[in-house]
C-alpha cells in the first residue's frame, strides 16, 4: 500500500474512531479499527495500478512512433517482456525526452526506457536499474571525404582508463573536426560529450531529436553527426546514406556512462529491486539479445580484404558486426594483386565497383618475352614478343584489373567496413572468444558467428584445432616494387626465361609489381638483389618493397564447426597463379553475409560449396 493510502486511512480513523496520539489509543482499538474498515488490504479482486513507463517514441531504433501512431522499438518490446516477469501491467508513454527526469520526479509516470545512459550528473536526480545495455558513441560523416580520412578507422576506446590511445583518440576527432557543423540531440550524453570535447573547436548544433540532425546532414548542413553506435546503424540503414560511414575513435565510460538502464524515481527502491531482478532473468535467458535486434550478432576476425568485404555485406542486409584487426594501421606491403570480374561484380551490390575501376589500372592482356631459338627453328627469335589480348567474359566489367591489396582495403574502409584497430583474438572457450585491446585491457565477447577472416595463419583456425593440409612449394619467390622503364604498361609482361622466370604488373601510381621465380636449389639473393629481374631493355629503379618468400597451397578439411566459420585464406590458401586468393575470400564473404541471412541451414550449405569451389 503506498503512502496516499495510509493518509486515507489514517483520515477514516480518525473520523469513525476519534482519533488520538497512538500514546493514548489502545493498541486492540488501532488493530479494531483496521479490521472492520480493511484499509491496510485492497479489496478483493482488484489490481495494482499499472506501471507507468515513458519513452520518446523518436529515437529507432530503440524507441520510435510507428506509421499507426503506435509505440514500438526495442525498448518497447523489453519493458512489456519486464514487466511480464514482474507480473505487473504496463503502459507505455510517450514523452519528449528533454523533460523526462523532472516528469519522472513530479510523477507523471513510474520509469523511463528511452535510451537513457547511467551517468553521475543523472544519478544525483534519480535512480537506475542496473544496465540492460552498454554502448558506446560514433562519428558519422559522408565516405570518401578528407573528413573521413581525417577521422580514419573506427576504434573503441574508454574515457575512464586515461590511456595514451584514448588521448591520441580524442586529439584525432578534435583535429578533424575543426571548424565542422556538428549535430547532436538535446540533453543526451552525447551532446555532453561534444560539449566537454569539441565545443572550442567546432560547430556544435543541438536538435530536439536524432531524425532532426539525420535530415541536416543528408541536406548537406551538417558535415558530421554523434550519437550512440546503434542509433547510427539505423541511420545509415536509410537510402539517403548510402554514401556516409561510421568513421573515427568512438567513446564509452566518462560522460557518456556506463550503460543504459531504467530510470527510476530514487523513492522507488522496491520497483528498481523488480527491474533489477527482471533484467538479470532476460539476460540469463537470452531474451535481452533476442530481443534486440542490433546485438551484434557476428564477430569477424581481421580486417583483411575478405574481413572488410564481410563487415560491409552483413551491414548492408541489416546484421549487426563486429569487425576486429589487431594491426594498429594500415599496412603499405601486401602481395595481392588482381581484382578479378566476379570480385566486381560482388562489390557492384556493395556500390563499390565504379570506385575500384577508377582507382585500379586496366590491363588489355598479356605479353610473353619469348628466350631466343637455335637457328633454323620455326619458333620466335630473340626477344621477340608475343601479345594476347584478355577477353571480356563478364558483360560490364574487365576480366581483371590491378590494384594493390593495401588500396582494396582502403577503398572497403572508407566505404564503411569500420574496424576495431588494435584488437586481438587470443582464444575461444565455451562458444565465446577472448580479446585483446591495445592498452592489454581483456573482453570476453559472445556472438551469434563467429568467423575468421585472419590469414594463413589464423588464430581462430588455431583455437579450433582444425588442421591445415597440403603443401609447400620448393621454388622461392622474390618480389620488388619499384620503377621500370622499357614496357609497355597496357599489359602484363612475362619473361618465360630459365633460371628465373619473370612477371611485371604495371602498378596505378606508376610504378611496377616484379615477381622472380626461383630455381629450388638456388641460393638466396641478397636482400634488395635486383638481379633476378634484370632483362635486356629494361631499366630498374630502386625497390619501395622487397620481399623473399615461399608459397603453399593448403586447405581446412572443413569450414564450420557449430557457429564457427573460416574463410578466406584462413580457410584456403593457393599458388599466386590466376590471382584466386583473394578474390576467392572477397566472394567468400559475400555468399557468407547472404547465408547468415537466411539461417543456420543455409551458412552449412555455404561452408560445404565453397569448401568444395576452393578445392577446385
Amino acid at each position: 500500500m503506498g503512502p496516499a493510502a495510509w493518509t486515507k486511512g489514517a483520515r477514516m480513523q480518525r473520523r469513525f474512531l476519534g482519533w488520538k496520539p497512538a500514546s493514548a489509543i489502545p493498541a486492540v482499538a488501532i488493530l479494531l479499527g483496521a479490521f472492520l474498515l480493511g484499509t491496510p488490504a485492497a479489496p478483493a479482486g482488484a489490481q495494482e495500478p499499472a506501471l507507468r513507463i515513458a519513452t520518446e517514441g523518436a529515437y529507432p531504433p530503440w524507441n520510435f512512433t510507428a506509421p499507426d501512431g503506435k509505440l514500438d522499438g526495442f525498448e518497447v518490446d523489453l519493458a512489456q517482456d519486464l514487466c511480464r516477469r514482474m507480473q505487473a501491467r504496463c503502459n507505455i508513454v510517450q514523452q519528449d525526452f528533454d523533460g523526462m527526469i523532472p516528469a519522472l520526479n513530479s510523477g507523471k509516470f513510474d520509469a523511463i526506457m528511452a535510451g537513457m545512459s547511467i551517468t553521475e550528473q543523472r544519478q544525483q536526480a534519480i535512480a537506475f536499474s542496473r544496465p540492460y545495455v552498454a554502448l558506446g558513441n560514433g562519428i558519422v560523416v559522408e565516405k570518401g571525404t578528407d573528413l573521413a580520412r581525417a577521422l580514419g578507422s573506427v576504434q573503441r576506446l574508454s574515457l575512464d582508463d586515461g590511456s595514451e590511445a584514448t588521448k591520441q583518440g580524442i586529439a584525432r576527432i578534435q583535429a578533424a573536426l575543426k571548424g565542422k557543423a556538428v549535430g547532436v540531440q538535446g540533453s543526451t550524453t552525447h551532446a555532453a560529450f561534444a560539449e566537454r570535447y569539441l565545443a572550442t573547436v567546432a560547430d556544435i548544433r543541438l536538435y530536439k531529436t536524432t531524425e532532426q540532425h539525420d535530415l541536416d546532414l543528408a541536406a548537406g548542413r551538417l558535415d558530421a553527426i554523434i550519437a550512440d553506435s546503434t542509433a547510427l546503424q539505423e541511420t545509415l540503414s536509410k537510402p539517403d546514406f548510402a554514401d556516409y560511414a561510421i568513421m573515427g575513435p568512438g567513446f564509452t565510460g566518462g560522460v557518456l556512462g556506463t550503460g543504459i538502464g531504467v530510470g527510476l524515481r530514487k523513492s522507488d527502491a522496491a520497483l528498481k529491486t523488480r527491474f533489477d531482478e527482471a533484467i538479470s532473468s532476460a539476460l540469463a535467458d537470452g531474451t535481452l539479445k533476442r530481443l534486440d535486434g542490433n546485438a551484434m550478432r557476428v564477430l569477424i576476425i581481421g580486417a583483411g580484404p575478405t574481413g572488410l568485404t564481410l563487415a560491409l555485406a552483413l551491414r548492408h542486409r541489416g546484421i549487426a558486426c563486429r569487425l576486429i584487426e589487431c594491426r594498429t594501421g594500415p599496412e603499405r606491403w601486401s602481395r595481392a594483386l588482381g581484382v578479378q570480374a566476379r570480385t566486381l561484380e560482388v562489390l557492384d551490390r556493395l556500390g563499390l565497383a565504379e570506385r575500384f575501376l577508377a582507382a585500379a589500372h586496366p590491363l588489355e592482356g598479356a605479353a610473353f618475352h619469348l628466350p631466343g631459338r637455335t637457328s633454323g627453328s620455326s619458333a620466335p627469335s630473340a626477344g621477340q614478343e608475343v601479345r594476347l589480348r584478355f577477353q571480356h567474359v563478364h558483360p560490364r566489367f574487365p576480366s581483371m584489373v590491378i590494384l594493390p591489396q593495401y588500396e582494396t582495403e582502403r577503398l572497403l574502409t572508407e566505404a564503411g567496413a569500420a574496424p576495431e584497430l588494435g584488437t586481438e583474438f587470443l582464444e575461444m572457450q565455451n562458444g565465446n572468444a577472448l580479446l585483446r585491446h591495445q592498452d592489454g585491457r581483456l573482453e570476453w565477447v559472445a556472438a551469434d558467428w563467429i568467423a575468421g577472416c585472419d590469414g594463413a595463419h589464423s588464430g581462430l583456425r588455431h583455437s579450433l584445432d582444425l588442421p591445415f593440409p597440403g603443401h609447400r612449394y620448393l621454388q622461392q619467390l622474390v618480389l620488388a616494387d619499384l620503377s621500370l622503364e622499357g614496357l609497355d604498361r597496357a599489359r602484363m609482361h612475362v619473361f618465360p626465361d630459365s633460371p628465373a622466370p619473370l612477371i611485371c604488373f604495371p602498378l596505378p601510381d606508376g610504378h611496377w609489381r616484379t615477381i622472380a621465380l626461383l630455381p629450388p636449389d638456388a641460393p638466396p639473393p641478397a636482400q634488395g638483389s635486383l638481379i633476378p629481374f634484370q632483362r635486356p631493355g629494361l631499366t630498374l629503379g630502386e625497390p619501395s618493397w622487397w620481399n623473399l618468400f615461399r608459397i603453399s597451397q593448403r586447405q581446412v578439411p572443413r569450414m564450420q564447426i557449430d557457429r564457427r566459420l573460416l574463410l578466406g585464406d584462413a580457410a584456403h590458401i593457393h599458388s599466386p597463379a590466376g590471382g584466386q586468393g583473394m578474390n576467392l575470400g572477397i566472394q567468400d564473404a559475400w555468399s557468407l553475409a547472404a547465408a547468415i541471412a537466411e539461417g543456420p541451414g543455409a551458412v552449412a550449405l555455404w561452408a560445404g560449396r565453397r569448401h568444395g569451389l576452393a578445392r577446385q
